[in-house]
């Protein structure tokens, strides 16, 4: 039992560091660019609320239980998935962000991506490599 144990823990610590790149984060008329996770956690909580070309950002959130907002909650706001949904409830509820849209899967976030004037949504990797024209990727710098 220690050994398994102690086997996937292994096995979790090793892998971590890939998780980041799994998934990517679409803009909509945005340049490809990297994004500190500082300055996206700013995007998705409303503290920034225009792009750098005077659009408004919307945001696309991943639905509760995907493996996107799993990342985007482990990985940029450093919670559970279930804390950073609530935090985002609490700044809706207060005025702060305008109320995100759920974005349930990578077919989902093209479309936001592609169809709203400021969106912004995270994808997985590789369906990344799909992305229109007008969308930008982000990647994440540490």
């Amino acid at each position: 039992m220690r050994s398994t144990t102690l086997a996937a823990l292994c096995l979790a610590l090793v892998s971590a560091p890939a998780r980041a790149a799994e998934f990517a984060v679409l803009a909509r008329a945005q340049a490809s660019k990297p994004i500190s996770p500082a300055a996206l956690r700013n995007l998705f909580l409303g503290a920034t609320r225009t792009w750098p070309d005077g659009r408004t950002v919307e945001v696309g959130l991943p639905a509760a239980d995907t493996p996107e907002m799993e990342w985007l909650a482990s990985s940029i706001f450093h919670l559970p998935a279930r804390e950073l949904r609530t935090m985002i409830r609490q700044r809706v509820f207060a005025g702060e962000l305008p109320e995100p849209r759920t974005i349930a899967s990578a077919e989902d976030c093209l479309a936001f991506a592609r169809q709203s004037r400021g969106g912004l949504c995270v994808i997985p990797q590789t369906v990344a490599a799909s992305h229109a024209a007008n969308v930008g990727l982000l990647t994440v710098t540490d």
